[in-house]
C-alpha cells in the first residue's frame, strides 16, 4: 500500500487524509472483509465506478471508486455503501 498510494492516488486526496491514516483504514478493511473479489459492476459513470465486491465470507458489499476527470485520472476516493435497516426501509451511507 505504501507504494500504491502515492503512485495511484490523487495528490489533493492524499493531502486531505495522510498516508498513515490510509494505511490504517486499509488494515481495518482487510480485517473486516478479508480478500475482496469483483462480483459485479453496478454503475459506470464519468469519473465514478460502483461495484459489488465479495468478501472472504461470501458477503457482498458495494464500493464506489471516484477518479479524476482529467488526466492522469488518478484515484480520488473509495467509498463503501453499507445498507442499514431503519423504520423507513433501507438507506445507504458513505464511509
Amino acid at each position: 500500500m505504501r507504494e500504491f498510494i502515492p503512485k495511484y492516488l490523487a495528490q489533493e486526496s492524499l493531502a486531505k487524509k495522510g498516508m498513515d491514516e490510509r494505511i490504517e483504514n486499509y488494515r481495518k478493511l482487510h480485517e473486516r472483509y478479508g480478500k475482496l473479489a469483483l462480483a459485479s459492476v453496478v454503475k459506470e459513470a464519468s469519473g465514478e465506478l460502483t461495484v459489488k465486491l465479495m468478501a472472504s465470507d461470501a458477503s457482498v458489499h458495494e464500493f464506489i471508486f471516484t477518479v479524476q476527470h482529467d488526466p492522469p485520472h488518478k484515484l480520488v476516493s473509495v467509498g463503501i455503501r453499507e445498507w442499514t435497516h431503519s423504520h423507513f426501509g433501507f438507506e445507504g451511507f458513505h464511509h
